[in-house]
């Protein structure tokens, strides 16, 4: 899997006079969990950032530059598709609980989780182990096991991704 997003890097890298460091290109795979879409955008941000700063070498500092860059510039857009994603007309829908528990699963290199472990890194005595900052908007319950309880019945793992992915 990491060697097709190197090549995505450098057949877009042989276009252009820049350098990407080693360990920028780590950092940006590392970072992509996988999935093209982020190689792309880190990528098109990283180079974007240089040529900004008139620096021909990305570093790992630059990459950092066009992370922000990225989330300033998308922000809305993924705060779009999180109110799509929980908002519904039932007063009792557990969508905002369930992503979250989603979130804060441990996932592997490749951003798989299982519901297993939703259950066993969300919950502690019945209360979200971790803080986040929609703990405001949430209030556990136990509806939210059953929920998730009725997921770990099914052997497959889950991914959070980019839309359209």
């Amino acid at each position: 899997m990491d060697h097709e997003l190197e090549e995505i890097l450098q057949t877009r890298l042989k276009l252009t006079p820049f350098n990407l460091e080693q360990n920028a290109r780590r950092k940006i795979i590392r970072l992509s969990h996988g999935l093209p879409y982020y190689i792309h955008m880190l990528g098109k941000y990283s180079f974007k950032t240089a040529a900004i700063r008139r620096e021909l070498a990305i570093s790992s500092q630059t990459v950092d530059f066009a992370i922000d860059e990225f989330v300033e510039d998308t922000e809305q857009f993924y705060y779009d598709d999180y109110y799509t994603a929980v908002s519904s007309n039932q007063t009792d829908s557990l969508f905002r609980e369930v992503l979250l528990a989603c979130a804060q699963a441990k996932s592997n290199e490749s951003g798989f989780f299982s519901a297993t472990s939703i259950i066993a890194g969300a919950f502690a005595d019945g209360h979200f182990a971790r803080p986040c900052d929609l703990s405001h908007l949430i209030l556990p319950s136990p509806a939210i096991h059953s929920s998730i309880a009725a997921l770990s019945l099914k052997p497959v793992t889950y991914r959070i991704s980019a839309p359209g992915q």
